[in-house]
């Protein structure tokens, strides 16, 4: 987000403010001041909505709430005092915006007379078109906010948006089925599950500076121990690629012996991976020769662990708003262990007993969602999904499985 002030958003204080409109002339296409207007009693909830709104649709800016124009030239004279927390009055204002686009509100300015001034920073919406609680939909142009009421372009501003799901499903398919490939002993595979997740709006498209960072590499370390849990580790690697940053960390391979010890029964070797993508989308999964630790066994509770680190990552890497989710579940089928249309191989079968199975080979599940941040209910309907693909369920579908 760009600053319109001469100061970063995190330094920004009154005397900033002021200086900006000691040398502003008319609002501009990035910025709109609301005051106390004709009564006094300060601006209306609908009026700051618009004007949000209007922001939202285009480039973002700033909504500067206490600021009023006079002869001589604009001042900040701040407003009545809204509420205990002005900051949360605004808030709560801004939330009731439908999708609500990311915002945050500054420290209150305390003013003489106990008035404030409120100053919100309103980033371009991840999707779009914004909208009030009426269903209105505003752009802001040079000088003023307005009603979009042209055809031509409500059909552009929800293209845009339809455009920006559509990519963020791609690319979480992507880190998905990109990431499920990795591993070098795929044929000693049994189970793969793999989550993947891209963000709609992303803070900037030059991931290259948030990618390969030390936070970044740190997060990452962080995220494949707490995956990895009390299964004991051969390594943790961490590997820079060309587009990619990839983390893993692999279990002890054991081997069982039939009564004869020289055949072998059962292969148990397991890998977590975590791998954050050029393109903002995040990928974070197991593979499996047998069967997953008891502690994740459940398919639920291993995606809502997946999901937890992913989503941390990604926010990492400047994802936020609204995201896709992409769940991928490959396991060896008995009848087929040679390599398939796809060139995937698999190893053993996995145990009977395990939902995985019943399952088929290839599952994927995705869903659209309002936000990266891992969601019960989300998650209770693709433990549906499985049960239905494994043939545990037997009701309708839910959209989303192919």
């Amino acid at each position: 987000m760009f600053d319109l002030f001469d100061v970063t958003w995190d330094r920004l204080e009154r005397s900033h403010v002021e200086d900006f409109l000691a040398g502003a002339d008319e609002e501009g296409v990035t910025w709109e001041a609301k005051g106390a207007g004709g009564s006094g009693d300060g601006p209306r909830p609908d009026s700051l909505r618009k004007a949000a709104c209007g922001l939202a649709n285009q480039i973002g800016g700033y909504l500067i709430v206490g600021a009023s124009r006079t002869e001589s030239g604009w001042r900040l004279d701040g407003i009545p005092k809204p509420a205990e927390e002005p900051g949360l009055w605004l808030g709560q204002i801004l939330r009731s915006l439908q999708p609500v686009p990311r915002f945050e509100v500054a420290t209150p300015f305390h003013l003489d007379g106990g008035r404030v001034a409120l100053v919100a920073q309103i980033e371009p919406g991840a999707i779009s078109p914004c909208m009030t609680p009426q269903g209105r939909i505003y752009e802001r142009v040079s000088g003023e906010t307005l009603p979009v009421e042209d055809p031509a372009l409500l059909e552009r501003l929800f293209r845009r948006g339809e455009q920006a799901r559509a990519l963020s499903e791609k690319f979480a398919n992507k880190a998905a089925y990109r990431a499920i490939e990795l591993p070098t002993w795929g044929v000693d595979r049994s189970i793969s599950v793999c989550v993947g997740l891209a963000s709609v709006g992303r803070e900037d498209d030059a991931i290259a500076s948030r990618l390969f960072t030390e936070v970044t590499h740190d997060l990452l370390v962080q995220g494949i121990w707490e995956l990895n849990g009390e299964v004991r580790p051969i390594a943790v690697d961490v590997v820079p690629t060309q587009d990619s940053y990839v983390a893993t960390i692999e279990t002890e391979p054991g081997r069982h012996f039939g009564l004869d010890q020289g055949t072998v029964t059962k292969i148990t070797r397991a890998t977590y991976f975590i791998q954050a993508n050029w393109d903002g989308s995040v990928a974070a999964g197991v593979w499996s020769a047998d069967d997953f630790s008891p502690s994740s066994a459940d398919p639920e509770v291993l995606i809502s662990k997946l999901w937890k680190q992913a989503a941390q990552i990604g926010s990492e890497l400047g994802g936020y708003g609204p995201a896709h989710l992409t769940v991928a579940v490959m396991v060896a089928d008995a009848d087929a262990m040679q390599p398939g249309a796809s060139g995937r191989v698999f190893g053993r079968p996995p145990p009977q007993g395990t939902i995985y199975a019943r399952l088929p080979p290839e599952i994927r599940i995705d869903r659209d969602l309002d936000s990266t941040t891992p969601d019960d209910a989300v998650i209770e309907s693709i433990g549906r999904e499985l049960q239905r693909a494994g043939g545990i369920r037997a009701d309708e579908p839910e959209k989303g499985i192919s």
